[in-house]
Order: structure tokens, then C-alpha cells, then sequence
């Protein structure tokens, strides 16, 4: 996967701008969707998993914290540019 940009509409709002809270769920739900399909044994992330620190959100956080074992994988992620 790369560039999820996790966290982006919480972003946007902490600047003011109004945007719905939903768009982790749509992008998670696929790759859990992908994953059990595919069963890989790692996960890679490629680039920024969460768009900036004012998106990553304790529900985030415990989203991020059950990733793998939704997944059933190894989660690896390389960093991206912000």
C-alpha cells in the first residue's frame, strides 16, 4: 500500500475546515478487505500512513495498535515525506 494519509479529515478540521470523520473507516476497511483476501504475510506501507500528528487521534492510535492483528500480518511501514 502507499500514502494511506490516515487521520487527513481530522487534519483539515483542526485548520477550521468541515469534513466528515469517515474517511479512515472506508480506506481500513479495504485493506482488511485485501488482506483476507490475498493473506499476506507482511503488510508494507509505502509513504505516509497518517497525513500529520493533528489526525492521529487516540482512535487512531488504537486503530493503528490493532492493525496487525486485523490484518493476521506483519505491518511494516516506510516513511514517507511528512
Amino acid at each position: 500500500m502507499a500514502d494511506l494519509h490516515l487521520g487527513k479529515a481530522e487534519t483539515f478540521q483542526a485548520h477550521g475546515i468541515p469534513l466528515p470523520s469517515d474517511g479512515d473507516g472506508a480506506t481500513l476497511n479495504g485493506l482488511l478487505e485485501l488482506a483476507h483476501q490475498l493473506e499476506p504475510q507482511q503488510v508494507v506501507v509505502l509513504g505516509d500512513l497518517i497525513h500529520s500528528r493533528l489526525g492521529l487521534t487516540g482512535e487512531l492510535r488504537a486503530k493503528l495498535a490493532a492493525l496487525p492483528e486485523l490484518l493476521g500480518c506483519k505491518l511494516r511501514l516506510i516513511g514517507g515525506n511528512h
